[in-house]
Formats: C-alpha cells, structure tokens, sequence
C-alpha cells in the first residue's frame, strides 16, 4: 500500500497553493497559514474580480499596490485583511470593493 505522504497528487496539491498564494501575496492579498486551497481559490477570484473592477476605472494595479506611498486612487488599493478576519470574509469584502468599483465604472 502506498504511503499516503509520498502521493504525488498531495504533492502537486501543496505545489499549487503555494504558486496561488505566492501570485495572491504579489497583488497584496494577505495569505495566512491557516488558509486551505477551497479559500486560496476564493481570494485569488476575488483579487482577480478586483483588479479587473481597477482596470476598469482606469486605475493600475501596479502603482496602487498596499506597499504604495502614493497610490493614484486609495479606492484602487487592495483592502487590508484584518487581524480577526476568515479567508472567506476576506474575500467576500473583496468581491464587494470590486462591485462597488464596477458599478462606479458602468
């Protein structure tokens, strides 16, 4: 019988949250250990959701990054996950930023 630890199907798993949390943590989405693939899939879509509500301002994701000093909008900065916050209210508050913007942007 195979060891469970040594399946190359969790290896890959573990592989692809890393990458996802690696590109979540390069658009200034706060990733925290405790978060699983099912919440990492949800920030990313919600990041995703947001840099497209962004673009569609007319705003850059690259100036206006959280580490910006001077971002062109505040509005454009992706939100800051509090302390006590869950991946999935992170994310849901995400998605409702990114709403916002697009309904600002039809």
């Amino acid at each position: 019988m195979a060891n469970p630890m040594n399946d190359p199907r969790d290896a890959e798993t573990r592989r692809v949250a890393e990458n996802v949390a690696d590109q979540l943590r390069q658009r200034g989405v706060d990733v925290r250990d405790e978060d699983g693939e099912s919440d990492l899939g949800m920030l990313l879509t919600a990041a995703q959701h947001f840099a497209r509500a962004v673009a569609a301002n007319g705003g850059d994701s690259f100036t206006n990054t959280p580490e910006s000093t001077q971002p062109d909008n505040p509005e454009f900065v992706m939100p800051r996950r509090s302390d006590d916050e869950s991946a999935v209210e992170y994310a849901r508050r995400i998605e409702g930023e990114a709403q916002r913007l697009k309904a600002r942007a039809d």
